[in-house]
């Protein structure tokens, strides 16, 4: 069998090739993402830390509304004034100031005075507690951005996004992502033919 010498192969790259190198970095800086999200919740729970938001201005300027702070629980014994504290108090709401005043009571119980910074008297209800959440890391802003990330239509917009990015990265393939060779007339010089 003897091939044409008037058709060529030609290797035909795959339809938005150029796309797909620009998208790669993307994709690349998204995984390195995850896998720091990943990694941060795996310390924060090894270390024993929550995260909480902060909605209110009553510890401003130290903690400003919106702002993440790091608590980890510890026994109110290790608990001094001064210190910053979150508690759940007796109607299920949950403050975080400043101890004002660490008082004995029964047992291994004791009563806390709490008082936000901006505040100018301290909070009118006591907290009578054995552990408390003591504050150990206060990031500013990144309550609201993670606040935002959990808004539903986020959640949704960022599951259809990753679906997609994962069919595209590892789909399978078809002719028009994988190229393919196509043949291509080849075009003679008349003048070297007939030299």
């Amino acid at each position: 069998v003897t091939a044409d010498p008037a058709v060529t192969l030609v290797w035909r790259a795959p339809r938005g090739a150029a796309l797909r190198r620009a998208a790669e970095p993307v994709l690349t800086a998204l995984a390195a993402l995850g896998v720091a999200c990943v990694v941060a919740e795996a310390t924060m729970s090894a270390l024993g830390l929550t995260p909480l938001v902060v909605r209110s201005g009553s510890m401003e300027p130290a903690i400003p509304v919106g702002s993440m702070v790091l608590v980890r629980a510890v026994d109110v014994d290790e608990v001094s004034p001064g210190d910053v504290v979150s508690v759940v108090r007796r109607d299920g709401t949950r403050v975080t100031h400043r101890v004002a005043e660490v008082a004995e009571a029964a047992g291994p119980l004791r009563r806390l005075t709490l008082r936000g910074d901006a505040n100018p008297v301290p909070d009118p209800e006591s907290v009578l507690t054995g552990t408390v959440d003591r504050a150990v890391l206060t990031l500013p802003a990144l309550g609201r951005v993670l606040e935002g990330l959990s808004w539903p239509p986020v959640h949704f917009g960022a599951g259809v996004a990753t679906g997609g990015a994962l069919w595209w990265a590892f789909g399978p393939p078809t002719v028009r992502n994988r190229g393919r060779w196509v043949t291509r007339p080849v075009v003679v010089d008349e003048e070297e033919v007939t030299a």
